[in-house]
């Protein structure tokens, strides 16, 4: 038993020695190392495969080949040796497209630009000489490749642009290589961006034309309304790796009819007041949003007079009269799809003649707000506190002007009864009848110079007569003038001479006579 144990374990130690010697002989000997590689669609890559030898050992070539997914097994395309590398004719166009770069160690493929049948596998294998003998190394790479996705080519829009009508739009474009891309809907207005991809299916999946890419066809479906008017649709390829921000297309801004409606019309008046006074201007608005643009036409119902105004909804009446109070009626009509749409609204003004002013009041002066005097300079408008000024002026003014007028009144009255006072004053000069008394006159010493000419002494003559019977009688004023004389002997008058000069104004009769002949001063 012992012996048949012993034995067992000798066997075991010499597999394990064989084995081991194998394995050292075969590592200490040339390693390849060729390491796999991603690229991407239409870009550079460089393959590379480098060699390590050991003491003794010569290197003596580096072959790459390839096998496609259409290739039976691998098939050399270059070799690098002791001269220049060169390309095998199975190498194809890659020759066209790479260059052979030899180093001290190994042996590079540099791919300038990448296409779909360089996804392959790629052979390097290293011949050296070791102990006079040939021997090979290998080693096996795989290269895949990516795409990135492309600028949509196409954008169609279809359908019709109406209100509530179904509009698509068709969107193509490449998405690349596993992973793929999408394609994204979007909706711009202004700097707002709306994603709209949930209402798009992909239509179409097919490989793109001479290339191992993908194409996608994307359907964006949409029930337009008029709030998506000027809305932008915009498709988007897009990508978890590879994102270009300008993988886009717009369409134009959208454009969707749709007919007026009452709702949506407004009319107004300007000025915006219950009445207008005669003579003046109103202006009646009609309006509304709507495409295509509608055209207007007012109409007065009650004497159902009618204005075009086409696309202008801006009726103005000038001079307005009081015929023209009454319900203006507007109608706004647009058009398309060949139907004819139609919408009214209806607006009531009242033209007034404007109450008289009385005297006091003062008229109210404005000028236009929107009008420009023709130089360049807009009318300025009177304020009711330069109305309240103005009055006060006015009242002002006349107040003193009646003032002035009354002063001026009292004026005259009292220098004209002055002057009448004045003129009824009689300068009594002292030459008087009276005066030459000396027993009443203190003038009785001047010589008398009224009639000197006619001065008599009647103091004998007229002793009995009835004129001497007075105080002053001649008997004892045998100097003073009568002037008297007898005419008649039943008719008894005196006769009186005045001086005519101008300070004697007012005769004085010294006794009573029937009848006095009085001759009056002359100035």
């Amino acid at each position: 038993m012992d012996i048949k144990k012993s034995h067992t374990l000798s066997l075991d130690i010499l597999f394990f020695i064989i084995t081991a010697f194998v394995h050292f002989a075969l590592v200490q000997g040339a390693t390849v190392a060729a390491p796999n590689k991603s690229g991407i669609l239409n870009e550079g890559l460089n393959l590379t495969c480098t060699y390590t030898l050991e003491g003794g050992e010569t290197f003596d070539s580096l072959t790459w080949a390839r096998k496609r997914n259409s290739d039976a097994g691998f098939i050399d395309i270059a070799k690098f040796g002791a001269g220049d590398p060169i390309y095998y004719e199975s190498a194809g166009e890659l020759r066209n497209r790479s260059s052979l770069l030899k180093i001290s160690n190994g042996g590079y493929i540099d791919i300038r630009m990448l296409i779909c049948v360089d996804e392959a596998q790629f052979r390097c294998t290293v011949e050296y000489s070791s102990g006079g003998t040939l021997k090979n190394q290998e080693s096996t790479m795989t290269v895949t490749l990516q795409g990135r996705p492309e600028k949509p080519s196409s954008l169609i829009q279809s359908g019709e642009n109406a209100e509530y009508d179904i509009m698509t739009f068709d969107c193509r474009s490449v998405v690349g290589k596993a992973p793929l891309g999408i394609i994204k809907w979007e909706g711009i207005r202004g700097s707002t961006s709306t994603d709209l991809s949930a209402d798009s299916e992909v239509t179409n999946e097919v490989v793109t034309p001479g290339s191992c890419t993908r194409t996608f066809t994307s359907r964006l479906t949409r029930n337009v309304t008029r709030n998506d008017n000027g809305l932008v649709i915009r498709c988007r390829t897009t990508h978890t790796v590879y994102q270009d921000p300008e993988d886009y297309l717009d369409l134009s801004p959208l454009v969707v009819n749709y007919p007026v409606d009452a709702a949506s019309l407004s009319v107004s008046q300007d000025p915006n007041k219950p009445t207008h006074d005669v003579g003046g201007t109103v202006r009646l608005t009609c309006q509304i949003t709507v495409i295509p643009v509608a055209t207007y036409k007012w109409r007065h119902l009650k004497t159902n007079q009618t204005y075009d105004q086409g696309f202008n909804g801006l009726l103005v009446l000038s001079n307005a009269q009081v015929n023209q109070s009454g319900t203006y009626e507007c109608e706004a009509t647009n058009t398309y799809q060949n139907m004819t749409y139609t919408a009214t609204q209806t607006i009531g003004i009242d033209i007034q003649i404007p109450p008289t002013s009385s005297r006091t009041d003062v008229p109210e002066v404005t000028s236009p707000s929107n009008t420009g005097s023709g130089n360049g300079n807009t009318d300025k408008a009177t304020s009711p506190q330069d109305d309240d000024n103005t009055v006060l002026i006015i009242i002002i003014c006349v107040v003193i002007a009646v003032v002035v007028l009354v002063v001026i009144i009292v004026v005259i009255i009292f220098k004209k009864k002055r002057n009448t006072n004045k003129q009824q004053r009689i300068e009594e000069p002292p030459e008087k009848a009276y005066n030459n008394n000396p027993a009443i006159n203190s003038y009785a010493n001047q010589p008398d110079i009224v009639g000197d000419d006619k001065k008599k002494n009647y103091q004998n003559s007229f002793s009995s007569s009835p004129y001497n019977s007075n105080p002053y009688s001649s008997t004892n004023y045998p100097a003073h003038n009568t002037s008297f004389s007898m005419k008649s002997d039943d008719l008894s008058y005196g006769e009186m001479n005045f001086d005519d000069r101008p300070r004697s104004r007012k005769p004085v009769a010294l006794s009573d006579a029937d009848y006095a002949d009085i001759s009056m001063p002359h100035v």
